[in-house]
């Protein structure tokens, strides 16, 4: 080979290097939240190279505590950066306030979990407690 064709590949192969770097701690370095409500749907907001999402997964009767609610349909929305940066904030927020915290998941109550690299944290928010209502409106206002 070529000096000049090592010397090319040699560039391709750090420039792609640096992308898959720069990618990969873009996707690790974002956190993911996942909120449950109190009726066992799931909401999962996220920020990767492909954009900030919001995730709604229903909870099927099959799935409910009564065996006949249903949570509707499966819905994924890009989010612009206001709206994650409402929904994060709220979530944040309860997460810090530990007054509405509890300790065992009860009919009703918020599930909150962060994933931030290698470290999670999850909490539980009492049933009807302000935070919950505020987290509960503005997802459902994101999802619109």
């Amino acid at each position: 080979m070529k000096k000049a064709g090592r010397i090319n590949v040699i560039i391709i192969f750090t420039i792609c290097l640096v992308v898959f770097l720069i990618s990969g701690y873009t996707l690790y370095a974002n956190p993911v939240y996942i909120y449950g409500d109190g009726n066992g749907n799931t909401y999962i907001i996220s920020w990767n190279i492909k954009g900030k999402t919001l995730e709604y997964k229903p909870v099927k009767p099959e799935n409910s505590s009564s065996g006949e609610y249903d949570g509707g349909k499966y819905i994924k929305k890009k989010l612009n950066d206001i709206q994650y940066n409402e929904i994060t904030s709220i979530i944040d927020k309860a997460v810090k306030n530990k007054k509405v915290h509890i300790k065992d998941r009860i009919k009703m109550s918020g599930m909150i979990t962060i994933q931030k690299a290698k470290n999670k944290t999850t909490c539980i928010i009492k049933p009807g407690s302000k935070e919950q209502i505020e987290i509960e409106k503005t997802l459902k206002k994101a999802l619109k």
